[in-house]
C-alpha cells in the first residue's frame, strides 16, 4: 500500500477521510478497498485502481511443526525477495521479524542475506505491509500483532529515513496503534554513548556486543565501532563548551596529557587493530584485571583535597590513558585513575577524563577515517552518522550521571562489574 499515493488522492477529499481510511487499512484490516464501506464508492475505486492494498505478493509460506512460526517469501512489485516471519509465544505474544532491505551490505556471520550483496532499500509501504500482512492472519483467529523487530534482512540503520517513516506509521494512534514499547531496532551506538565515559570500556563493550550479536569482524565493523564516537565527544564539546573557549590554560594540560596517547597510537595502529580489536578474549581479561586493580586501588588509594597539578602530573596522567589503547582497559578508568593518583579529586578527575577524550577521540577517529577511507560509501557513511547521533544522546545522560554519582560514591561498584561481566561471558560465549 503506497501511502504517499493515498495522500494524493486524498487531496479534495474532507480531512476526516484520511482517519476513515487509517481506521479501515489500520484497525479493520481489509483485504479489499471494497470492505471500506465508509467511504463512498467513487473513492473506493480509484484507490482499488491506484492503490493496492499492498505491494507485496506472497510466494512461499514454511510453517515450524508446531504451528507458532511463520515464515513469508514475499515478491514485490520489482521481482525482488524479502522475507518475513510471525513469532507466537507463549506467553500470548505474536511478533513481525520484518525487513528493511533488499539483501544487506554488512555480512553478520549468523545471517546469508550478507551472501546476496545489497539490492535496494525497500519503501516504508513495503515495510508496513510485511506487518498488515500478518495482521490480517492474526485477526481471523481473534487476536493482533503485539510486537514487531527489525532483525529481518537487510540492516535498518543503512535505511534510516524508510525505516522511521514506517515505525511512525505503525506508531499512529491513529492508525495501527503500536506502542513504541514493542518496536525494536537495536544498534551499538547506543553502547558507544553509556560507556564512553563510563570506567567500564565502551570499545569493549562494544566488542564483546559484536560477537554476542555475531556481527562478523569486517574493516568496517572496526571502523564503526572507532568512529561513533564522534557522537560521544560532541556530547563533551556541549556540557563543557566554557572550558574550551574561555580556559586557555586548558589546551596545554590537554597537550601533554595527549601527546603519550599520540606516540603509541600512531606507532601501534596496525597491531592494535589486527590483532586487539574484535579480539573478545583479550576485552575479557582486561575487563577482569581492570576490576580488581579498581577495587584494590579505591581500597588502599588514601585522598586528600584536590591539588593544583604541574605540567608534569599531566604527563604522567597521558601515560595512563595510553595503556587504554589495549580493548577494555577503558579510557576513562586509565585517566580518571592517572588524575586520582596525580593528587586530583575523585570528581576533579572524572572531569578532566572528559575533557581529555575530545583531542584522544577526535585523533583516533580522523586517523581511522584516514586508513579506512576506501572501504566508506554513501550507504554506510549514513550508518555512521546515525550511530553517533545515538551516541551522542546517551554520552549527555552517561556524562551528567557519573558526575553526581562521583560526589557521594566511589568506583568499587564499576570493578564489581567488570569483573561479573567478563566472567560471565568468558563462561558463556567463549
Amino acid at each position: 500500500m503506497e501511502i504517499q499515493k493515498i495522500a494524493k488522492i486524498l487531496q479534495n477529499e474532507p480531512a476526516f477521510r484520511s482517519k476513515q481510511i487509517k481506521k479501515a487499512v489500520f484497525g479493520d484490516l481489509i483485504e479489499n478497498w471494497d470492505e471500506a464501506t465508509t467511504l463512498p464508492l467513487v473513492l473506493r475505486k480509484n484507490l482499488q485502481a491506484d492503490c493496492p492494498l499492498s505491494e507485496l505478493a506472497a510466494e512461499k509460506t514454511l510453517t515450524s511443526k508446531d504451528g507458532e512460526t511463520l515464515k513469508i517469501l514475499f515478491l514485490t512489485k520489482d521481482g525482488s525477495k524479502i522475507e518475513s516471519v510471525l513469532m507466537k509465544h507463549i506467553d500470548e505474544r505474536n511478533t513481525v521479524c520484518v525487513s528493511s532491505q533488499v539483501g544487506c551490505s554488512v555480512g553478520c556471520e549468523f545471517c546469508a542475506t550478507g551472501e546476496l550483496g545489497f539490492k535496494r532499500n525497500l519503501s516504508d509501504s513495503e515495510i508496513v505491509d510485511q506487518v498488515l500482512y500478518f495482521a490480517r492472519l492474526l485477526k481471523k483467529e481473534g487476536i493482533r500483532v503485539t510486537n514487531v523487530v527489525f532483525m529481518g534482512m537487510g540492516e535498518p540503520f543503512l535505511n534510516y529515513d524508510n525505516v522511521l517513516a514506517a515505525i511512525k506509521t505503525l506508531n499512529d494512534k491513529d492508525g495501527f496503534n503500536l506502542g513504541a514499547r514493542h518496536i525494536s531496532v537495536s544498534t551499538v551506538g547506543i553502547i558507544e554513548g553509556i560507556t564512553e565515559f563510563l570506567p567500564v570500556s565502551s570499545t569493549g563493550h562494544l566488542i564483546l556486543a559484536s560477537k554476542l550479536l555475531g556481527l562478523a569482524g569486517t574493516e568496517y565493523l572496526k571502523t564503526f565501532e572507532i568512529v561513533i564516537q564522534l557522537g560521544a565527544i560532541l556530547a563533551v564539546v556541549v556540557l563543557y563548551w566554557r572550558k574550551f573557549f574561555v580556559d586557555i590554560e586548558i589546551y596545554k594540560k590537554l597537550l601533554l596529557a595527549f601527546l603519550p596517547t599520540i606516540i603509541v597510537g600512531f606507532t601501534l595502529y596496525p597491531l592494535i587493530k589486527a590483532y586487539l580489536l574484535g579480539n573478545a578474549l583479550i576485552v575479557v581479561i582486561t575487563l577482569f584485571l581492570g576490576g580488581v586493580f579498581m577495587i584494590l586501588f579505591e581500597k588502599y588509594l588514601k585522598l586528600h583535597k584536590s591539588k593544583e597539578l604541574s605540567y608534569k602530573n599531566y604527563l604522567v596522567i597521558g601515560i595512563f590513558q595510553a595503556v587504554s589503547v589495549i580493548p577494555g582497559v577503558s579510557r576513562a578508568m586509565a585517566t580518571i585513575v592517572g588524575g586520582m593518583y596525580s593528587g586530583l579529586s575523585r570528581e576533579k578527575a572524572t572531569e578532566f577524563s572528559f575533557l581529555l577524550a575530545v583531542p584522544t577521540m577526535i585523533a583516533a577517529t580522523g586517523l581511522d577515517l584516514y586508513k579506512s577511507r576506501d572501504i566508506l560509501t554513501a550507504s554506510n557513511t549514513g550508518t555512521l552518522l546515525t550511530g553517533s547521533l545515538l551516541s551522542f544522546i546517551f554520552a549527555l545522560i552517561a556524562i551528567k550521571f557519573l558526575i553526581n554519582y562521583v560526589k557521594k560514591h566511589d568506583f568499587t561498584t564499576f570493578g564489581i562489574y567488570r569483573i561479573v561481566l567478563s566472567v560471565f561471558y568468558y563462561f558463556l560465549f567463549i
